[in-house]
């Protein structure tokens, strides 16, 4: 569930965090962790730093116009590049490939339609941006073991750091740097958390 943005929609700008809520027979208490920080800028550019215990361990950048999907890992020695086709996002499974013509809600400053559907025993549910290309919240229940929510949180609708979307950059990038990302980024990212007219948090 790490892909909760889609690249390739273009002139809708995101910048969030994405937590992972247990409460299950695994876990001996309710947590919460950080599972990545992203953003996507007004070409449907993806930038993603992905976290193991609160400390970065990966970048990832899919560069739309360069249809280019590069992954840096902190304990490889250099930047790992592929190619990635161009492809429009697609709604997840369970909803209308167009938006459905109930009104929408309004969850962290992002229109949204609701689905719930049963897989077996587990019960999810789902809250999709059509607008945004973003899952906002998934809540997964399965009995006898537990509730699972992956959720959008920290909220920025604003075009992020160009800096953040520069192949160069990745590409010069060394574990150094992977390490103290956000002050390499600037304090654009460092502002996520501070609230402000334009922060949106998960209730």
């Amino acid at each position: 569930m790490s892909a909760l943005v889609s690249p390739f929609l273009a002139n809708r700008p995101i910048c969030a965090a994405v937590y992972v809520d247990e409460d299950t027979v695994q876990t001996p208490e309710p947590t919460s962790s950080l599972f990545c920080r992203l953003a996507r800028n007004s070409a449907g550019d993806l930038y993603t730093v992905h976290y193991l215990f609160d400390l970065p361990v990966s970048v990832t950048l899919i560069d739309v116009r360069n249809a280019l999907f590069i992954v840096y890992n902190t304990d490889g020695a250099e930047p790992v590049r592929s190619r990635v086709p161009a492809a429009p996002h697609s709604p997840p499974e369970g909803f209308p490939p167009d938006p459905p013509s109930d009104p929408p809600e309004l969850l962290l400053g992002m229109p949204c339609h609701y689905r719930g559907r049963k897989i077996g025993d587990e019960t999810v549910e789902i809250w999709y941006s059509y607008e945004y290309g973003a899952v906002l919240r998934t809540i997964s229940r399965l009995p006898g073991y537990g509730t699972t929510i992956w959720r959008l949180d920290e909220v920025k609708l604003e075009e992020p750091p160009a800096e953040l979307f520069s192949e160069a950059a990745i590409l010069a990038s060394g574990p150094e740097r992977i390490r103290n990302i956000w002050r390499a980024a600037g304090e654009f990212f460092a502002s996520m958390a501070e609230e402000g007219p334009e922060f949106w948090r998960d209730p």
